[in-house]
């Protein structure tokens, strides 16, 4: 209801006292100028209009707002809007992830051999500048010879501690990119923020952090995101990995800070999970944001991952406002909060089957995440926490985005469709005098608004509101099949065909399940009619004697 709170403060200032405010158009645009002074970004407004749009459905008020898309842009400001943040295209994604969860495991045993080594060399390298009075590089090498001679694994040993902060970046890549929590958030994580709740039969790693959204009163709220059990690898890496600079930051400074507020802030940033390093030039043992940014470049520019056309083009479908910012051979360097958001778009588009399936064990997180997210009051209530709503409204905003991109794509750019709804939509647009059927504007608007909708099956899509995804699609009037997805059913059609062929080899009577089976490969074989699909017609029948 934030909308509704933030409307009612903007109408009273305007001087008005309710809704009926926004009928004069006067009126509504004192209110839009009002608004325009919150400096709100693109997406809250578009969230906060949904509010409006049902107040005018539900015939509250009789304002018709339009395209709410535009006015939320308005409002912003061209220079607000164009800042939405990165989505990552998908092989670029999954390759960042999929190093990261490597990283995190080839180190994890070693964390704590990490700290001992990096103890050892300062303090060598300490003890050699100050009673030898040598030169740095060969300070270092001494340096060097001494920790090695503890250790043989692959950990790299340098003063301006670069390979700690590649490591960070692996740790933050694989904690980001599995839970959808701000910067902020992250910080919020430590060794206890891991656990394990039991839902059914199903085990549902969480993460228990702060929310860093502004609350009511200042007061800091818990809030559980739902992740992998790598995640708890990463945090514990990088808090044991770093253990030596938390002992040399209360060793040699905690005990000349006089004042109690600034001591207690100075033993807050020790007890961070991202800490820096106090001889590379910090003054304080918290890290800021453009230190965890310049971790992720690091280790991102040491995969080299070259974009190619076909992330360039996903790039720019995924990130409208970003358009030509990606060029093939570009490394793409994401800011933190591109997790975020890649979060949520994945979630939409890939049901987060391209971030879970990377291991066999992740596999199973498909199903528990999808239904976690999908009901997640229940789960929430079920365990009694606070659970974050503004990532649900990111991921709600993604799908209203991703239905925006396939109608429009329906709509306007498919050269064949199939199904009694694609072959209606194919006639609109044969009947149309421009190339343009529907702007992506109107059906953004309509879908908002719940004027146009639609569902994905296995075999097609539906764009009944209503559908439950149990109905008999080889019936449906509402059937739309791209012919993406036709080529994708060449496949269904050849088990399909060979179920039934082992059933009538077997003499098997079962004539419900041959039927079946039987008027399912005839309706896939329409779809490849109406796409003008080559193929070789199934030659099976059902004769009497079968039934």
């Amino acid at each position: 209801m934030d909308g509704a709170v933030i409307f009612e403060k903007i109408i009273k200032d305007c001087g008005g006292f309710n809704y009926n405010f926004l009928e004069e158009d006067r009126s509504f645009r004192l209110f839009l100028e009002k608004a325009a002074l919150k400096k709100f970004r693109y997406k809250s407004w578009k969230n906060h209009f949904m509010f409006l749009v049902m107040l005018n459905s539900k015939g509250y008020i009789k304002r018709d707002f339009g395209n709410t898309e535009s006015l939320a842009k308005k409002l912003a400001g061209n220079s607000e809007y164009a800042k939405q943040t990165m989505a990552l295209p998908e092989n670029i994604a999954s390759f960042y992830f999929d190093n990261s969860i490597k990283t995190v495991e080839k180190y994890h045993p070693y964390r704590k051999n990490i700290s001992e080594l990096y103890d050892v060399f300062i303090k060598e390298f300490i003890s050699n500048k100050k009673n030898n009075g040598v030169n740095y590089i060969e300070c270092r090498k001494k340096a060097l010879k001494k920790a090695h001679y503890y250790s043989s694994y692959d950990i790299k040993l340098d003063m301006t501690s670069s390979w700690l902060s590649w490591l960070r970046g692996a740790c933050y890549i694989v904690i980001a990119g599995f839970t959808g929590c701000r910067d902020g958030e992250i910080k919020s994580f430590n060794l206890d923020s891991y656990v394990e709740k039991k839902y059914g039969d199903v085990i549902i790693p969480l993460l228990n952090g702060i929310d860093t959204k502004p609350n009511i009163g200042g007061a800091k709220r818990s809030v559980s995101w739902v992740t992998i059990p790598t995640a708890s690898k990463a945090i514990e890496l990088l808090w044991d990995a770093y253990e030596f600079a938390r002992i040399m930051w209360r060793e040699e400074y905690v005990e000349k800070i006089h004042h109690v507020d600034e001591k207690n802030r100075f033993l807050d940033g020790i007890n961070s999970l991202f800490i820096a390093i106090p001889f590379a030039k910090a003054t304080q043992p918290k890290v800021g944001r453009q230190a965890i940014s310049d971790s992720i470049k690091n280790f991102v520019k040491s995969l080299n991952y070259k974009a190619n056309i076909n992330d360039v083009k996903e790039f720019n479908l995924l990130n409208p406002t970003r358009v030509n910012e990606l060029k093939v051979g570009d490394i793409l360097i994401p800011h933190p909060h591109a997790f975020r958001r890649t979060f949520a778009v994945f979630f939409v588009r890939n049901k987060l089957g391209s971030l879970i399936d990377l291991k066999y064990q992740f596999k199973h997180m498909n199903i528990i995440m999808t239904s976690w997210y999908s009901n997640q009051a229940h789960l929430a209530s079920f365990f009694d926490m606070m659970i974050d709503e503004d990532l649900i409204s990111e991921i709600a905003d993604e799908n209203y985005a991703y239905i925006t991109d396939t109608l429009y794509y329906i709509y306007n750019d498919a050269e064949t469709l199939a199904g009694p709804e694609g072959k209606r939509i194919l006639n609109l647009r044969s009947e149309s005098s421009t190339t343009i059927y529907l702007s992506r504007e109107e059906i953004a608007a309509q879908v908002s608004e719940g004027r146009m909708s639609i569902i994905e099956h296995p075999t097609g899509h539906c764009t009944n509101p209503r559908c439950d995804r149990v109905c008999d699609m080889t019936i449906c009037q509402y059937k739309i099949v791209t012919k993406e997805k036709a080529v994708s059913l060449i496949e269904v059609r050849e088990r399909l065909i060979n179920k039934f062929n082992a059933l009538v080899d077997a003499k098997v009577n079962q004539p419900n399940i041959l039927s079946k089976l039987y008027y399912e490969v005839r309706s896939i074989e329409k779809v490849f009619d109406e796409h003008q699909m080559s193929y070789i017609k199934f030659s099976g029948e059902i004769s009497v004697s079968l039934l």
